[in-house]
């Protein structure tokens, strides 16, 4: 997967007021093996989101969840510093679509004004 940066934008009062701001599709995926079945998994080596200030902004507040004829993650769930399946699909010559739709949590009590990051690690594996 090549590296791409999503910018999920400005985090505005109603983005507040819903507890979240949420990017569907912000990953596609493109999966196509011909000679195993596979499974896609999610990660991060991250500890966090970053830290402002004296706040730092859990990894458990970035949820994630997978679409696509293949994906098996289909409710939002933490991102974590272990793999978590995303989908899974048999060998074939068919390329395969993954969504991956983000979601961050949001409170006014803790988030500090600020940019937060988080390197997602997708991987590729046989079943």
């Amino acid at each position: 997967v090549q590296p791409k940066n999503v910018n999920l934008g400005t985090i505005n009062m109603a983005n507040y007021e819903a507890g979240h701001k949420e990017k569907i599709r912000a990953t596609v995926l493109l999966v196509k093996d011909d000679i195993n079945d596979w499974k896609l998994m999610v990660s991060t080596l991250e500890p966090d989101m970053g830290v402002i200030g004296d706040y730092t902004k859990p990894i458990g507040d970035f949820k994630w969840r997978a679409g696509g004829a293949k994906a098996t993650q289909l409710t939002y769930t933490d991102l974590t510093n272990y793999d978590v399946e995303a989908a899974r699909g048999l060998k074939s010559g068919t390329t395969n679509i993954i969504y991956i739709d983000y979601r961050i949590l949001l409170a006014w009590e803790n988030d500090a004004p600020g940019v937060y990051n988080i390197n997602i690690l997708y991987t590729l594996t046989t079943q």
